[in-house]
């Protein structure tokens, strides 16, 4: 088994972190018998070739090795397997991603119509596409697997063909005629839905699906039923649906249970069914708004924002309001949901948190932004006035707009005030700290009680608590 993992030269390939090196002891992990080895593979080979969803060169080398690991029945715990493939297949370019950013946009207008840039942007998609091609190959042992003895392996396996269905309705009917003998719930669920994802197919599924949601009573069967029927029917879905679904977010709490075994489960039930009402329009808003409403306050703060703007997207059906609307001009359902919206003690909650944590979402991809090492950085880095910005930007991030208190040292910032003072520290630009024009970063460093030097920032790092 993975024989041939070795005559690739791992350390001439790279993923997210550098050379992939370390790429072949993680796939051999993955069919350890120790569960805690396992796991912690999984999560660093996850890391490496699919970073946040991103996929890099060593990706495509890996996935042969992945699909080899499935074929072997004493690898354990192969749904994760088939989950990561999964993830890769709808992996994206990170260069990519980037350059729709509006900030990213604004700072590096020139650099993205480059050349240069083309050329790295190319690199990256070619990549994306090796990784998709790579596990389409797979596509065999996942129709296997379909028909294991294992219920999770099963449900993790319809999830994975559902992401590869260029189908004749060869691979449809099949999901069908394997849904009719399934006995295990959460697989039937898992199924389902891959019936729902849009494909080429003459085959009646929405009539299928409508007929299951008739008869069915079980929560799970009906909430994925329905949850099937919109992405495939979308504004067009019959009421048994949006009644499902508003059922399923009333009755989360029983729901939520089994649901989250689906390897389709994102955030829960109410997250991801509230993503489905979307797809439906102001037409079911009547309906679904007042149910939606009285779970303001019977859920987590998170849940309750999502919901928050599910109703938003319902009642206004995705149209801006004009700038001085008076609020006694919107309908009697609009003033419902924004009044219910605005007295939400979670939704409230939410938000401020929300607020209290840009720092630590912001301030890591702003670092890259400073790092050298990566091609965004090092164009970064290249022109002082763009690395200017991007600093700028980070302590006003880090700080929150809150100076730093007398005689704190280093080590007593939190996490994002770290991670900015020590990028700023790192990139050894002494030109960003000449520029004196309103730009100029010793001002702002001293209106944040920060070193105002780029000696006396150094010493401040350096800083290390007393023992």
């Amino acid at each position: 088994m993975l024989e041939e993992l070795d005559t690739i030269n791992w350390q001439q390939i790279t993923h997210a972190y550098g050379p992939a090196d370390d790429v072949p002891k993680q796939i051999r992990a993955l069919a350890y018998s120790n569960e805690e080895a396992r796991k912690k593979a999984m999560h660093e080979l996850n890391d490496n070739i699919c970073h946040q969803g991103a996929v890099y060169e060593a990706t495509a080398y890996a996935v042969p090795f992945l699909i080899e690991l499935l074929h072997q029945e004493r690898v354990q715990r192969r749904e994760a397997i088939l989950v990561l493939l999964v993830n890769i297949a709808q992996g994206y370019s990170y260069i990519d991603y980037l350059q729709n950013l509006e900030l990213f946009q604004q700072i590096y207008q020139e650099e993205v119509q480059s050349n240069e840039w083309q050329v790295i942007l190319d690199q990256e998609l070619s990549w994306r596409q090796k990784a998709y091609e790579a596990v389409c190959k797979g596509v065999p042992i996942y129709l296997e697997l379909i028909g294991h003895s294992d219920p999770a392996l099963r449900a993790a396996a319809a999830y994975t063909v559902a992401m590869f269905q260029a189908d004749d309705g060869t691979i449809t009917q099949h999901l069908w005629e394997v849904l009719s003998k399934e006995e295990d719930t959460v697989t039937q669920a898992s199924i389902i839905l891959a019936l729902g994802v849009p494909k080429n197919t003459k085959l009646p599924i929405q009539t299928h699906l409508t007929d299951l949601l008739h008869h069915t009573t079980d929560a799970l069967i009906k909430t994925t039923a329905a949850m099937s029927l919109v992405r495939l029917a979308q504004q067009e879905a019959p009421h048994v649906a949006v009644v499902a679904l508003v059922e399923a977010i009333t009755y989360s709490e029983s729901l939520n249970e089994k649901y989250r075994q689906l390897p389709w489960a994102r955030e829960g039930v109410i997250v991801d069914v509230s993503m489905h009402l979307q797809l439906l329009g102001g037409s079911v808003a009547e309906f679904a708004v007042p149910a939606l409403v009285q779970m303001l306050d019977s859920t987590s703060p998170y849940e309750a924002y999502i919901i928050a703007e599910t109703v938003r997207y319902l009642v206004f059906q995705d149209t801006s309001v004009s700038e001085g609307i008076q609020f006694h001009e919107p309908n009697d359902l609009q003033q419902f949901a924004l009044t219910a919206i605005k007295d939400s003690a979670n939704v409230n909650a939410y938000i401020q948190s929300h607020v209290d944590s840009i720092p630590e979402r912001a301030v890591p991809l702003m670092v890259r932004m400073l790092d050298s090492t990566n091609p965004y950085g090092a164009l970064t880095v290249a022109d002082p006035y763009k690395a200017l910005i991007i600093v700028h930007t980070l302590i006003h991030m880090a700080f929150a707009n809150t100076p730093m208190a007398e005689g704190t040292q280093f080590h007593e910032l939190n996490d994002p005030q770290q991670r900015a003072l020590t990028a700023i520290n790192n990139i050894n630009i002494e030109t960003i700290w000449k520029i004196n024009d309103d730009m100029a970063l010793s001002q702002t460093m001293r209106t944040f009680n920060l070193p105002d030097e780029p000696d006396k920032l150094h010493t401040f790092v350096q800083d290390t608590p007393a023992t």
